[in-house]
């Protein structure tokens, strides 16, 4: 496995990762109060304990648990075709359906507010979000088969994905160097591994079931050998900034040749599995293993992408292990129009609804979605028990995100907020 070479002011040794991570989630989470909402499914669920205990309540199932602005894009399937459904599953369980809905609709409430929209923009955001979940829940209860239109926002972002190479994400990622050779450049994204944590990795990569992950996904023989070409330390996300991740780029087949040609290369991510925030239910049947926890919930909720996950183990750490594909990409809320609420919202609704519904029986998703739309005596706009709790949710979390902005990290070295998290 062929070490980086490449340096940057940015990279961070490591015994100096926990200070830097710590100090870059804190920088990123103070950009906006969206960022912060984003970054803190703790407090979420402290302030759904506390003070909306009268959530509706709905059947038990599969949920994302963090269902926020940049946990649903782009995702592919193994034939690269792009749709826009959930894509990162680190909290989630089996529990109420209500709360990623809630959730949702306070990433979308923040996000709005940062795009200097007013209440009843909110209004409609909200609205269109319910609008489009209990569409898929009348469309379980009827057996029927909706198309989803994406609004224009979104249909950019598919567009974008499906025109995204191969050669491009590793040109991006793992540049070729003077010898033609692809490696990890160490930046504000990727840093040096100890040489116990690489020698951990390259022993993932030779067990038969990553073999036979990777090697299935690209339609090979599940023989073919599978080798890691180079690894580091990967520096992504907000609220995972603090978890031990790692890329690895490995060659599927027989060829020992020294220049591998894209078409035999796969961009592996390896991500601690932690536990999550969401209230575990009484009598569900979740995995205690988070990893298991982790890739059980986004083989239902998203399977193009929980088809390609895989709990595993890497030095103690419980981890999951995932293919990077050039399509997945992140979703973005900023710059929110008014004249695009209702059907950005009604877009974002649809997608986590049919992930819902297809746990449900067809009585089931008719009985959830009348408790979801409320009575024919509500007013017009989002039910009340959905505006009722998004009052209370920024009455926590605008003041929480003030206070968070007002304190000092215990170092800034090193960290960018600015750089990129996909």
């Amino acid at each position: 496995m062929n070490r980086p070479r490449r340096l940057s002011p940015d990279v961070a040794r490591p015994d100096e990762r926990r200070e830097k991570l710590a100090a870059w989630r804190h920088r990123k989470m103070t950009l906006s109060a969206h960022a912060f909402v984003r970054g803190n499914a703790r407090l979420f669920y402290e302030v759904v304990a506390s003070r909306l205990s009268s959530l509706p309540s709905g059947p038990h199932i599969w949920i994302s648990a963090d269902c926020h602005g940049e946990n649903i894009g782009a995702v592919a399937d193994p034939r690269g075709r792009a749709k826009l459904k959930m894509n990162d599953f680190d909290e989630t369980t089996i529990g109420e359906p209500i709360l990623d809905l809630v959730r949702l609709a306070l990433s979308l409430a923040m996000a709005g507010r940062a795009s200097g929209l007013g209440g009843l923009d909110i209004a409609h955001l909200l609205d269109g979000l319910v609008h489009g979940y209990c569409a898929e829940l009348e469309a379980r209860r009827a057996g029927a088969d909706m198309p989803l239109v994406s609004p224009p926002r979104f249909r950019k972002l598919l567009k974008r994905a499906g025109e995204q190479t191969r050669t491009a994400l590793f040109d991006h990622r793992v540049p070729r160097g003077p010898s033609g050779d692809r490696a990890f450049a160490y930046s504000a994204r990727y840093w040096p591994l100890t040489d116990e944590e690489r020698d951990a990795l390259m022993a993932l990569v030779s067990l038969p079931e990553v073999r036979h992950l990777v090697t299935t996904l690209v339609g090979a023989d599940p023989e073919l050998p599978v080798d890691a070409v180079d690894a580091a330390f990967r520096i992504a996300g907000t609220a995972s900034l603090g978890a031990w991740r790692a890329a690895i780029l490995v060659h599927v087949g027989n060829s020992k040749k020294r220049k591998h040609g894209d078409e035999t290369l796969r961009l592996i991510d390896v991500k601690e599995a932690l536990p999550s925030s969401a209230p575990r239910m009484p009598g569900a049947r979740t995995p205690e293993d988070d990893a298991t926890r982790i890739t059980s919930g986004a083989l239902v909720l998203s399977p193009s992408i929980g088809g390609r996950m895989l709990p595993a183990q890497v030095l103690k750490r419980r981890v999951v292990v995932r293919e990077l594909l050039p399509q997945d990409l992140k979703a973005s809320l900023a710059h929110l129009e008014s004249d695009e609420c209702e059907a950005v919202g009604h877009h974002l609704g649809a997608v986590i609804g049919r992930a819902h519904a297809r746990q449900l029986t067809p009585a089931d998703a008719a009985s959830w979605k009348k408790v979801v739309s409320g009575t024919t005596h509500e007013r017009v706009g989002p039910p009340s028990w959905l505006w009722d709790a998004l009052v209370e949710l920024v009455a926590v979390h605008e003041p929480a995100y003030l206070r968070h902005c007002a304190e000092e990290p215990s170092t800034t070295d090193g960290v960018d907020p600015s750089v990129s998290s996909v």
